[in-house]
């Protein structure tokens, strides 16, 4: 597939019974797959800086998607790949990385530009630089597309305003395409919780992280909220 990267399966060992880590993280997998949450199209995952919202982004997109477009705003791309290669939930066959951040790719652990898009730091040049990577895929395979977003807070810090908005009403819009998912992250706890609670409205489901007393999630959606479940 031209200019997306195979990756091995990644499957995990069986060493004794999972952890309750383990079995927190698959249930959560397990409430996100396509024949038991069809209608879900669009996720947020939400809560403080350190919170586990980058894993289970990427743990949720691996679990469902066989490709995957990501957009990283605040790692690089060499450090994206390889947490998607090490997370134990991970299925993908092919990922695309944008990369709207500062860091330099160097040495021998750089990766080929055909799969790693770099572009600039606004809303408008992340979301050229997603849509061209989607259609690529597109043109090549029917397959279950995975869209993710690290983070939204990038926007909100650089005072982008209401394209903040724009952007991702047009980004859950391309989520809701046939065979795709949408996942991203904002955090809470840097002076925008305005602005954060109005991106939640926007998605389909919330899912909320939190590190005390014990690194948790819970869903939250228009019908209630789930109990906390430690991951």
């Amino acid at each position: 597939m031209s200019g997306l990267h195979a990756l091995g399966r990644h499957v995990p060992t069986a060493d004794g019974g999972p952890s309750r880590k383990q079995d927190g993280r698959a249930q959560l997998l397990d409430s996100f797959t396509a024949k038991q949450r069809p209608q879900i199209d669009s996720i947020l995952v939400v809560g403080p800086p350190q919170s586990g919202k980058s894993e289970l982004a990427i743990d949720i997109l691996g679990h469902y998607a066989d490709d995957a477009v990501f957009a990283t705003t605040n790692t690089s791309a060499e450090r994206i790949e390889t947490a998607f290669s090490n997370r134990a939930a991970t299925t993908l066959e092919h990922l695309h990385i944008v990369e709207s951040t500062t860091y330099q790719q160097t040495g021998a652990q750089s990766l080929d530009s055909a799969r790693v898009t770099k572009t600039g730091r606004n809303t408008t040049a992340v979301g050229v630089s997603i849509t061209n990577a989607i259609e690529a895929i597109e043109q090549t395979t029917d397959s279950r597309l995975g869209i993710g977003i690290d983070s939204l807070s990038h926007f909100l810090l650089s005072g982008e305003g209401t394209n903040v908005y724009r952007f991702t009403k047009a980004y859950v819009d391309l989520a809701k395409a046939p065979h795709s998912i949408g996942v991203a992250t904002v955090d809470t706890g840097i002076g925008y919780d305005n602005q954060t609670t109005a991106l939640q409205h926007y998605f389909d489901v919330v899912v909320e992280t939190r590190t005390d007393p014990v690194r948790g999630y819970r869903t939250r959606t228009n019908a209630k909220d789930s109990d906390w479940i430690e991951f």
